[in-house]
């Protein structure tokens, strides 16, 4: 397995290294996903948003996130064959390392690790065909990093 570039950022290591998603548990998974979210990592000052598209019936498997807004929403998939499907979005604010960082591995480095660790969480616990994450940077906001 080739390693991810982001697996350079010292920032995100834990005992001297990034662990690739695959090799972690559910639940070091939820942790690392709670450690990068709520807690931060050296240099990471830009607040970014993290929203999660669930369905209604899996939003429990992110109740390990503590502190979420969640949202009401429909989806639609393939319209002509699927009905319009109840779900849920999960708002997460978090703090990402700047574009402007002097080392590459870093720019983007707690994004791109929420991505990953999304992705295998999705394989080993919520069974969704395809989950829907994305981040997207705040401008503006009244939350500290505090």
């Amino acid at each position: 397995m080739s390693e991810k570039p982001w697996y350079a950022c010292d920032v995100l290591a834990i005992g001297g290294k990034v662990v690739p998603a695959v090799e972690l548990s559910p639940e070091e998974i939820q942790d690392e996903l709670s450690r990068l979210l709520f807690k931060g990592v050296d240099g990471a000052v830009d607040p970014e948003m993290l929203s999660i598209m669930i369905r209604r019936d899996k939003v429990g498997d992110f109740d390990f996130l503590k502190a979420k807004t969640e949202w009401a929403t429909v989806g639609f998939w393939e319209t002509d064959k699927n009905p319009p499907e109840p779900n849920m979005q999960i708002d997460v604010i978090f703090w990402d390392i700047p574009k402007s960082h002097p080392q590459d591995s870093c720019r983007e480095a707690v994004g791109l690790r929420l991505m990953e660790l999304l992705e295998e969480y999705n394989k080993k616990v919520v069974g969704e065909k395809l989950l829907y994450a994305r981040t997207q940077p705040v401008e503006e906001t009244t939350l500290s990093q505090d």
